[in-house]
């Protein structure tokens, strides 16, 4: 008793959990926040953007007055390249 098991299933599971967590901290590498003012309320805001997307468009809402805010991103090489953010 105490000890770790031995058999091969639990051996698998834990390197499928180390695998899951490598994995989330790689796909929190791919996002970035980008500042700027709601076009609503004119409150300077953030927002994460998914690097890994080429091209984005949707729908926010402001954190602040919570009115929606259409979102355009254009990321190239791992950067933002063009952000636009009006009135949604």
């Amino acid at each position: 008793m105490g000890r770790f098991p031995t058999d091969r299933g639990a051996v698998y599971y834990v390197g499928e959990a180390i695998r899951s967590i490598i994995g989330s901290m790689q796909a929190v590498d791919e996002l970035t926040e980008h500042g700027f003012e709601c076009p609503h309320c004119g409150e300077p805001i953030t927002m994460l953007v998914d690097l890994s997307v080429p091209d984005q468009e949707y729908v926010e809402d402001c954190e602040v007055c919570c009115n929606p805010i259409g979102v355009r991103v254009r990321v190239r090489g791992g950067a933002v390249v063009s952000f636009d953010a009006a009135l949604g």
